[in-house]
């Protein structure tokens, strides 16, 4: 049996193989690395321990990937990632079966785009440089996780939408009430009696409160670990691989509305306002918030 099974879904990802490079470059742990290249048009040969082409959407690929997982743990992480040293032995040392755990998250500077003239603009989309005009762009890859701010205290507001907190927990390793979904750590028993990544709400969005509530509200718990950090390629200005239609992220929104707001989720014992109280009322949740919106 492997110690970590780490599952990368990707669509289209242009940093797929570095991603997947820098993950067994940083191991320190007994894993394996398992991908789906979910309808990939004409996709690249691709080096991992699994790959499967499936086109299933984001959480039904990593679903397939779990299926085939041969460690105890299984850790989701998206394609367009750097991994600190030894993060799998780290996230490993606290991490039991009723635990979900985190490394603390950066932005990953994976590239910059370079004029003519040498002018230098950080990742996104640009159609010329902004300082002498030119259209002539080359992208010079820099992988490079920026080290501040380097974050590890998270909450779901009360739209269900993640959010940083505005002051960090103290403590190398501290609970936190929500995660970003770019990568989470879980037993891979507990991945599927949770059904952690439900089809239902679709193949995009709501991943980190999904996994988050589940884990909480089922009487298990989620830390953060400031052992160690991953950065992760924002791309708010790019666009996504996966399709995010307007209308497919609300319905992903109103379905997590209606099952943890209105404690619909049947593997629950602790209703919503629990975990809302028990992390004092974070951002724009009060008491008069959690009576009027839940259960």
């Amino acid at each position: 049996m492997k110690d970590l099974s780490i599952l990368i879904p990707a669509r289209h990802e242009e940093f797929l193989q570095r991603t997947i490079d820098d993950v067994y470059a940083h191991s320190l742990a007994d894993i394996e690395v398992l991908v789906a290249l979910d309808n990939w048009e004409n996709p690249p040969p691709v080096l991992a321990d699994v790959v499967i082409t499936t086109a299933k959407g984001q959480r039904g690929a990593t679903n397939e990937l779990c299926k085939l997982a041969k460690g105890k743990y299984v850790m989701k992480l998206d394609a367009h990632c750097s991994m600190a040293m030894g993060f799998d032995k780290a996230l490993l040392e606290d991490i039991d079966d009723l635990t979900t755990i985190v490394p603390s998250i950066g932005n990953l500077h994976a590239y910059d785009w370079v004029c003519p003239q040498g002018h230098r603009h950080f990742q996104g989309k640009y159609e010329k440089c902004d300082q002498c005009d030119s259209s002539e762009l080359t992208k010079d890859i820099k992988w490079e996780i920026i080290p501040h701010p380097i974050r590890s205290s998270f909450y779901f507001d009360t739209a269900l939408h993640f959010q940083y907190c505005p002051e960090e927990t103290p403590g190398l390793v501290h609970e936190t009430m929500s995660i970003q979904g770019s990568c989470f750590v879980i037993s891979k028993e507990r991945y599927f009696d949770l059904n952690i990544c439900d089809e239902s709400f679709g193949s995009w969005g709501q991943q980190g409160t999904e996994v988050a509530c589940k884990s909480w509200l089922s009487g298990g718990r989620v830390l953060s670990s400031r052992k160690t950090f991953y950065g992760h390629q924002f791309r708010e200005t790019e666009g996504f691989p996966y399709e995010n239609k307007v209308e497919d992220i609300f319905a992903a929104q109103k379905f997590s509305r209606e099952l943890f707001l209105k404690d619909r989720w049947d593997k629950a014992i602790h209703p919503l306002s629990w975990l809302i109280e028990k992390f004092g009322y974070q951002g724009d949740w009060t008491p008069e918030k959690v009576k009027e919106l839940c259960g």
